[in-house]
């Protein structure tokens, strides 16, 4: 078990380390250019990429953990569920292939798709689903440290300045392919032979279809941006655009791990008829994602002026500023995730799920078109805060019946007010010391992280709405308990 934890741990501590060392290092060496050049090209091969996961990380994961207590059921859902994953390989190959022949002009553009098309493969072989609907976590983390040490290595070792633009390309789509690669090692010794039906397989596509439309939806959300940027204005912008956009989503790794973790978990108790028992892990979960979230934005984007440039050295004056609006995404993100991965998609309300991803990703497409044009990336910024916001209240709204959300919103209350005495704290310091960038940074943080911690424990000791020891304790002793048997 202690074992078991140190690797959760470390696996999570990794993805933060590996963005947050390699970004400063490749916008130094590449360059506004080089970086935006990687960021346009992949968000336009993933568009290919979901058309061969359809919904699959969804109702996947979903499948699994339904009957990951039964050999022979799993190993059928697995083989049923990759079949489809394999014949919608071969038709999205083709496709991107006359996409890259036809519809690219650009050179460098092209000659980035084609080494992208690895990222195809990543989509095929990622089974990462059917070993988190398992909750074999260890497998998962052993192999993905690995794969994630072994890039930081290649980018130190090979990246040296623009030119190298295209090497980078190549060092992260096959890592990310020798990751998912190696999670097959896992169903070898997990599964068992079993007699498939074409009946039950086409069964599968329909549900699969229903949860394609989110998971569109979701991926255009968070590529659409860097896309309508690459082709409105240049790969530059979409460099700037990217450094401060991977910064603000860097914490998002916590939340999704949350989500991870506890889906399956609160899946089997509201099978089991256990509603107020799941509710209660969410309201722990809600707690600590909307405290940590909230720290983060509101620091971020307080100390962004000092930060920025220190972090991505000269060159990348306008991330500052993307920074500052970009961060608060963070707390819409923590909430939307709780809502959806630990009530809405465990009691199996795919209709809302899909409203609400399809009503934000339409509004985000709709704003960024215009206001790039009239305010640059800074509109693309507005509008994907905006959309966040959006997506986050309507699903809140659609559930409030089933749902009591007061007690979330009274908790995150207190995290809100408490990240606004922050911000303005941190805001007036700013202007008062004169010091070189790292001390006035430091200060800042050590400042705003004690006034922070000071109101919430005060607050929150006064209304009665959360203890941060015992929050703390309970959601994450929840993620890294596992029966040995299941890791």
């Amino acid at each position: 078990m202690k074992k078991n934890s140190i690797l959760m741990i470390a696996y999570e501590i990794l993805g933060l380390i590996v963005p947050l060392l390699l970004t400063p290092y490749l916008s130094r060496k590449l360059g506004a250019s080089g970086v935006g050049l990687y960021s346009y090209s992949y968000s336009i091969c993933l568009y290919f990429v979901i058309f061969i996961q359809l919904g699959v990380k969804l109702y996947g994961k979903r499948e699994i953990a339904k009957v990951n207590d039964n050999q022979k059921k799993f190993s059928t859902t697995f083989w049923e569920i990759w079949l489809i994953q394999l014949l919608l390989f071969f038709i999205v190959l083709f496709s991107y292939i006359v996409f890259i022949v036809l519809g690219v002009q650009d050179e460098a553009t092209k000659k980035a798709l084609t080494i992208q098309a690895l990222e195809l493969l990543v989509g095929l072989f990622d089974i990462s689903w059917f070993l988190f609907g398992l909750e074999r976590f260890k497998s998962v983390v052993i192999r993905n440290i690995i794969v994630r040490l072994l890039e930081i290595i290649l980018v130190f070792s090979l990246i040296h300045d623009y030119d190298d633009a295209f090497i980078y390309v190549f060092i992260m789509a096959i890592s990310n392919l020798i990751g998912a690669l190696s999670m097959w090692l896992e169903v070898k010794k997990s599964t068992i032979f079993v007699h498939l039906e074409i009946k039950n397989i086409k069964k599968r596509i329909f549900p699969l279809l229903q949860l394609f439309i989110p998971v569109l939806s979701t991926q255009i959300f968070s590529i659409v941006d860097k896309t309508i940027i690459g082709s409105v204005l240049d790969v530059k912008h979409v460099g700037y655009y990217e450094n401060a956009y991977k910064i603000a989503k860097v914490p998002v790794v916590f939340v999704t791990a949350i989500g991870n973790v506890m889906m399956p978990r609160i899946t089997k108790l509201i099978a089991d008829g256990k509603k107020s028992e799941s509710q209660k892990y969410m309201r722990k979960s809600m707690s600590v994602v909307i405290m940590c979230t909230s720290a983060i934005a509101f620091g971020l984007s307080s100390v962004s002026d000092v930060f920025m440039p220190l972090y991505l050295g000269p060159g990348f004056d306008e991330s500052v500023g993307l920074l500052s609006i970009l961060a608060f995404m963070l707390i819409f993100i923590g909430w939307g995730n709780v809502i959806r991965t630990q009530y809405m998609l465990p009691s199996g309300y795919d209709k809302i799920y899909t409203k609400s991803v399809v009503f934000a990703s339409l509004i985000n497409i709709l704003i960024s078109l215009v206001a790039v044009r009239w305010f640059g990336t800074f509109g693309v910024a507005i509008a994907s805060l905006l959309s966040e916001a959006l997506n986050c209240i309507y699903s809140t709204l659609k559930l409030r019946k089933e749902l009591n959300v007061i007690p979330f919103l009274k908790d995150s209350l207190i995290f809100i007010v408490s990240g606004v005495i922050m911000y303005s704290s941190v805001y007036l310091l700013n202007k008062i010391i004169d010091l070189a960038s790292v001390y006035k940074l430091i200060i800042e943080m050590c400042v705003g992280g004690g006034i922070y911690l000071a109101i919430v424990s005060l607050l929150g000791v006064k209304f009665k709405v959360i203890n941060i020891k015992s929050e703390f304790k309970s959601v994450f002793s929840s993620i890294i308990k596992r029966k040995k048997a299941q890791v």
